[in-house]
Order: structure tokens, then C-alpha cells, then sequence
């Protein structure tokens, strides 16, 4: 399901859910 994002990208895309 998320094997295409890298660690990386998942954490910044969690950061900003986060965020909002």
C-alpha cells in the first residue's frame, strides 16, 4: 500500500497531517 514512499515521505506526510 505505501511500499512506493520512503520512510522519509511518510513521515513528512504524517508530520503535516499533524499539522493541520
Amino acid at each position: 500500500m505505501l511500499d512506493g514512499l520512503s520512510s522519509g515521505d511518510l513521515k513528512e506526510i504524517i508530520f503535516f497531517e499533524i499539522k493541520s
